[in-house]
């Protein structure tokens, strides 16, 4: 179905769900535009005919950078799959990958794109220096920010980082909100399974990690800042890498009383790489920044640091209140 008839569709149709199914073969890029006429109960879904990622792939062919000025180059990027202010939109069940891994990412989200959920799907590319899975991308203005992005039961697999989420800015107008991501696999990503730059109220539960291929620092959970109630829980981490090693790292999660930061019922498991190098660091979970951490739970946590290591600790706390 093509976009034209995606709207169409949603114009004139009084049913629930627009549902596009996909036949077993291979497909082409794909970028989903606004569509508008979409609600919680008037929703776009594109999935496998069969309900299986191994029978639809979505690839990416050269990655040709788009023809626009220098300061627009990082916004009008594109993934193989692009979601472009379409809200209320769910990919199901397909496989999506590329070899040219100049992409800025597998699946991409933009342009205020809101709820927006990637479930049972295969997501791969060789491990590379500079590229994500799945990204989201706002700019540095007020309500454009992707919220409530929901990734699960996906497999993703190489990469530089599994999923790139959040505002990069530190004074952003709004941080994006809300992102799940829960029951996924994440395997042998370059540098991070998942680098959330800033987030409010996101959770990240009953996930397992794998990764040991990366041979630079490696850090499987990178939340750098969270606002409100976020939660990292149920999660399995393995890793066994070449150098430094991060299970969970935080720079501070800000919540409130009634609704604290939580990060509980983990299991890290890290063997150490005696050839890391002398200045090489290993921790389960650390939670460190010159800002302050407010009413967040660390809880019935499991931690396992095994073989040798210079620098340690199962759990590192440098500011928290």
């Amino acid at each position: 179905m093509s976009q034209e008839n995606l709207l169409n569709a949603v114009i004139s149709s009084n049913i629930d769900e627009i549902v596009n199914l996909l036949k077993s073969g291979v497909e082409v890029t794909k970028d989903i535009a606004e569509i508008k006429g979409t609600s919680a109960v008037n929703t776009i879904t594109i999935k496998s005919k069969s309900g299986s990622y191994r029978d639809v792939k979505i690839v990416g062919g050269r990655y040709i950078a788009p023809d626009v000025d220098s300061n627009e180059k990082v916004h009008a990027g594109y993934g193989v799959v692009t979601v472009a202010g379409a809200d209320y939109f769910t990919l199901d069940g397909v496989t999506v990958t590329s070899s040219d891994v100049s992409y800025p990412a597998i699946v991409r989200l933009k342009d205020a794109s809101c709820y927006v959920t990637v479930r049972n799907c295969y997501l791969y590319t060789e491990m590379s220096a500079d590229m994500s899975l799945i990204e989201t991308y706002s700019r540095n203005i007020a309500a454009d920010t992707n919220d409530h992005l929901v990734v699960e039961n996906c497999l993703l697999e190489g990469a530089n980082k599994g999923m790139s989420l959040g505002a990069s800015w530190v004074n952003t107008p709004s941080y994006e909100a809300g992102a799940c991501v829960r029951n996924n696999t994440f395997r042998n990503q370059g540098a991070k399974a998942i680098y959330l730059q800033g987030m409010k109220a996101y959770s990240v539960i009953g996930n397992e990690f794998y990764n040991d291929r990366a041979t630079a620092s490696y850090t499987a959970l990178d939340m750098r800042r969270g606002f409100e109630q976020c939660v990292i829980a149920d999660n399995i981490i393995n890793l066994a890498t070449s150098k430094d090693a991060t299970g969970i790292y935080t720079e501070y999660i800000k919540a409130g009383q009634e609704a604290p930061g939580s990060i509980h019922n983990n299991e890290i498991n890290i063997v150490c790489n005696a050839n890391a190098g002398a200045y090489s660091s290993f921790y389960g979970i650390k939670v460190g920044s010159k800002e302050v951490s407010t009413n967040l739970n660390i809880v019935y946590n499991k931690v396992r640091l095994t073989g040798v290591y210079n620098s340690y600790a199962d759990l590192f706390i440098n500011s928290i209140r």
